[in-house]
């Protein structure tokens, strides 16, 4: 009987531990949703005030950034944009004057879970480091694109390499133990993240995870030239039919030669064979015509220039 009590409290303790834990998660999800979607409230909010806006005699009116700041939970409830009572926008009494703006929340505020903060500082997150490239932030603002503001986004040294990310304000939020994070990238996209606790490595979409150590910019591979084709000689038609005590033409061309060159012609006199003219100059790939004349029998003749060799076989008939 003692044994088992013992075995039940020790499965008490693991059951107590082990729930505690998961609530703790599900707890970490829920908080990091809420604050992620009052971010994408407050970015459709940006926009859908845009077409509302009444024309002013500003002239190339624009409408200023839209914020949320989660300092002031005041500015994290539900933005009213449509109805009597909306966020309005007063234009100022005199062309270059100082205008107002009359934001209306309305709805449910964040609400912080006990014992969860949201981190203003590297301390507040300590011994948890921050997302590489993660820039600690606590208010966004967004364009009436649905963009970040430029002014929101960290200063960063702009680079060419598309390997290399640059940084993203990040939303932290910690109860000591765990955290979770929400960035918002520079065309208004939310991405969440997780820090793991066995690994002490943040992951985001897919499981990514980011390095502040910027990849070398890829150096373009030079192409390399090819190296020009040798040029050659060549004869048609080879072998060369003529009939006996006659004659016929054939042409000589060198292929792939750039250069002024000559080409010159050495018969079979024991065959009787001739070819005229013995010689020609031409340039480039220009083809050159010789007259093979026969008398009796078979032979040959050579062509030799500048891009090499080749003989021609003459056959009588």
């Amino acid at each position: 009987m003692v044994e088992l009590v013992i075995v039940c409290a020790i499965i008490s303790i693991i059951a107590a531990i082990s729930l505690a834990s998961f609530a703790n998660r599900d707890q970490a999800g829920r908080f990091q949703a809420d604050v992620a979607a009052r971010l994408r409230e407050r970015r459709a909010s940006a926009v859908r005030i845009n077409a509302l806006t009444e024309p002013t005699f500003l002239e190339n009116f624009r409408q200023p950034p839209i914020g949320i700041d989660f300092t002031n939970l005041a500015t994290t409830a539900p933005l009213v944009v449509e109805g009597q009572e909306r966020t309005t926008f007063a234009p100022p009494a005199n062309p270059g004057g100082n205008s107002t703006w009359n934001f209306v929340y309305q709805g449910r505020q964040l609400q912080i879970p006990a014992g969860w903060r949201i981190a203003t500082g590297a301390s507040d997150l300590s011994p948890i480091s921050l997302i590489p490239l993660g820039t600690l932030t606590t208010s966004f603002t967004f364009t009436a694109a649905g963009k970040l503001d430029t002014l929101s986004l960290p200063v960063y040294t702009s680079n060419t390499n598309p390997n290399n990310e640059n940084p993203f304000p990040t939303i932290y939020l910690t109860n000591g133990t765990t955290a979770r994070a929400v960035a918002v990238h520079p065309s208004g996209l939310v991405e969440l993240w997780n820090y793991d606790e066995a690994t002490q490595k943040w992951t985001g979409f897919s499981d990514r995870q980011v390095t502040a150590t910027p990849t070398p910019t890829p150096t373009p591979t030079a192409t390399p030239t090819p190296a020009p084709a040798p040029c050659s000689i060549g004869v048609s038609p080879n072998p060369l039919l003529v009939p006996k005590n006659g004659s016929a033409t054939i042409t000589v061309t060198l292929w792939s030669n750039t250069d002024p060159g000559t080409v010159l012609a050495a018969a079979s006199g024991a065959a009787k064979i001739t070819v005229s003219p013995s010689s020609q100059n031409i340039t480039g790939e220009q083809s050159a015509t010789f007259t093979v004349n026969v008398i009796t029998s078979n032979g040959s003749v050579n062509f030799s220039s500048p891009c090499g060799s080749t003989n021609l076989s003459v056959k009588t008939f």
